[in-house]
């Protein structure tokens, strides 16, 4: 999907003096480097995305074992 529209995440971010969470358009690493280059303090994303999980990657590892 992607970010449909980087110019209203530039506004929400000039008005408001809160966190800016990006919550949906999230499909790639880059859309989530995109959102926080725009501002956004945050970016929440409900499962992988399809770009990691179409290469046959397992989760990563969040520590070393």
């Amino acid at each position: 999907m992607g970010i449909r529209n980087p110019y209203n995440i530039a506004l929400i971010r000039e008005a408001v003096d809160v966190p800016v969470v990006l919550d949906a358009g999230i499909g790639t690493a880059s859309d989530a480097t995109l959102a926080m280059e725009l501002g956004c303090d945050a970016v929440m994303a409900a499962s992988a995305s399809p770009e990691r999980r179409t290469r046959g990657h397992g989760p990563p590892r969040c520590a070393p074992r």
